[in-house]
């Protein structure tokens, strides 16, 4: 059932892709070339994080051979794969990210719905909710078309993903863990802090005003603290005062990273 809906994703994301081509400066064998290209990276990508953390003492070698993935490790793939097509084929990358994000935003939503598969033992809930914060993304990425800055759309699909994942990973009953530190949720957390960065950097070469660009960045850092001090105290906090507080926090750094995307804009402009 899981192969099913991995395929099902995948037959959606071609056809995405196309049809967002037609919207944006890559053209549709540009964009259909460059997803066929991503694919197998991305696999790899996702293939390699899930058994570097695999928890069966094998070899990574050995463990890569077996099955199971990360989202986050598919994103990464498909982010290297799309500036090393651009590279290849003197394009924007970041144009090519924006044709690949609501594929991405899609093929996430349809991936986590795998899990609502009664043997995997996770509560049902949770990938549903994560599926229902990506299909909204990929919609208004859709609709709204390539980005005035190139790789935005891409941003916006990684950052919902992992802001999603933030909040739903203290509420699986399995998951992958360093010490007492759960591997999925750390990984989104540092995709969180390295976007919110990436963010800054860009807003201030750009020219923004320092000082309101700082305060962004330190809101967003504060949020991510206040997250990662609720997670230590897991379990002891109520579930209830858990998700409140990560769905805060993610709301804080949502809204400072968009106030440094309009920060970056504003100084385009002026």
């Amino acid at each position: 059932m899981t192969g099913a809906f991995i395929a099902l994703a995948m037959l959606l994301f071609f056809p995405a892709a196309l049809l967002m081509a037609r919207r944006s400066a890559v053209d549709a064998r540009g964009a259909a070339l460059c997803a066929i290209f991503c694919a197998p990276i991305a696999f790899a990508f996702s293939r390699l994080s899930y058994a570097a953390f695999a928890r069966y003492g094998l070899p990574l070698t050995v463990a890569a051979l077996g099955s199971g993935g990360t989202i986050p490790g598919a994103l990464a793939g498909l982010a290297t794969g799309a500036f090393i097509y651009a590279r290849l084929f003197r394009v924007s990358a970041g144009a090519l990210l924006d044709v690949l994000a609501p594929p991405a935003a899609i093929f996430i939503a349809v991936a986590q719905l795998s899990w609502l598969c009664p043997w995997k033992g996770f509560p049902s809930v949770l990938p549903l909710c994560e599926a229902l914060a990506m299909i909204p993304v990929a919609v208004v990425l859709f609709v709204r078309g390539p980005s005035v800055r190139t790789g935005d759309g891409m941003i916006a699909c990684v950052f919902a993903y992992c802001a999603a994942r933030v909040i739903t990973e203290p509420f699986y009953e399995v998951s992958a863990y360093i010490g007492f530190v759960r591997v999925a949720q750390v990984s989104a957390a540092a995709y969180l802090l390295i976007l919110t960065a990436y963010l800054l950097v860009r807003a201030l070469l750009a020219g923004a005003k320092p000082l309101r660009s700082a305060v962004h960045a330190g809101a967003s850092l504060c949020a991510l603290v206040v997250a990662f001090l609720a997670m230590f105290y897991e379990g002891s906090a109520s579930e209830m005062a858990m998700c409140v507080t990560l769905c805060a926090c993610m709301a804080v750094m949502a809204a400072c990273a968009f106030g440094l995307a309009r920060a970056d804009k504003e100084a385009q402009r002026a």
